[in-house]
């Protein structure tokens, strides 16, 4: 978020609904905040608004970071150095690896504004949503693990390669297409589609309530590890059975038939990670 306020030819401080001013000390080089809320607009004498008179850089190029946890994060490692509820843009902008886990915290606001960032840590907190994630484009691997998130999107991400984001309580997943690495277990995801994520390579979907997964589009695919579902299909038929090395579909009691493009490597290789109940087959009529 970016501060940008002006100052018209009458000295009047004009402000967009509310919003909160900064300034600083140059004796005390502090960030002092002076909270204004206006619920309408400033009134000056003259009918002109004219921004003759801006604000200089130095007093508007600020992030807004709202939670105090994520602030003495980043005054820990050295990105500010004031517990005042903004950071200077410059010092964050070129950060390209940020590791914030494990410090309660609940919102990640003004993450924005790391614009090279590509590898995020932000695991074991008590994030609710990550909205901001998907305007940084450059971003290629997020570990959001262990936090109390209900849904993701990351499908504007489209240079992430690896997410992890286990033992969240997500249910809605969206997936990007350039993905490499997903796990996403122990959530209450009841639909995913990866389809259009050929590059998919690693698949981590255990524990959740997944009725049907499709993976006949992904023939990249090394590791599937889907036990602990609700799966009424799986269709593994995508013409490269062979590439995957480790595969684990077991507690998935509703699942009879897994359609294969390759019987005889399933059953040779993957007979006992299955149930008792389920089979594979070439052709499971899905």
């Amino acid at each position: 978020m970016s501060i940008n306020v002006y100052v018209d030819r009458n000295h009047c401080i004009h402000y967009p609904h509310e919003i909160t001013f900064f300034f600083k000390q140059s004796k005390m080089r502090k960030y002092i905040i002076l909270l204004l809320v206006f619920l309408v607009f400033g009134s000056c004498d003259s009918d002109d608004s004219i921004p003759d008179h801006p604000i200089p850089d130095e007093y508007r190029d600020f992030t807004v970071i709202p939670d105090n946890i994520f602030e003495q994060a980043l005054i820990d490692l050295g990105y500010d150095d004031v517990l005042d509820g903004v950071v200077v843009t410059s010092n964050i902008t070129n950060i390209e690896t940020l590791d914030v886990s494990g410090r309660g915290i609940k919102r990640l606001e003004g993450i924005r504004d790391f614009v090279n960032l590509k590898v995020l840590w932000c695991e074991r907190n008590k994030l609710y949503k990550l909205e901001e994630i998907s305007e940084i484009s450059g971003l290629k691997v997020l570990i959001c693990n262990s936090n109390s998130l209900d849904s993701l999107n990351v499908a504007g991400n489209k240079n992430l390669t690896t997410l992890e984001c286990d033992s969240n309580v997500i249910k809605w997943l969206i997936i990007n297409e350039s993905i490499q690495s997903l796990s996403c277990h122990f959530n209450r995801i009841e639909s995913l589609d990866i389809s259009k994520s050929k590059q998919l390579e690693r698949l981590t979907c255990s524990e959740n309530s997944i009725r049907h997964l499709d993976l006949s589009n992904n023939p990249e695919l090394s590791l599937l590890y889907c036990q602990g579902n609700r799966l009424l299909t799986l269709n593994l038929k995508n013409l490269n059975n062979s590439r995957i090395a480790s595969f684990d579909s077991k507690r998935n009691p509703e699942l009879a038939c897994i359609e294969v493009s390759d019987l005889a490597h399933a059953e040779t290789f993957w007979l006992n990670y299955i149930d008792s109940g389920s089979s594979f087959s070439e052709n499971c009529g899905y």
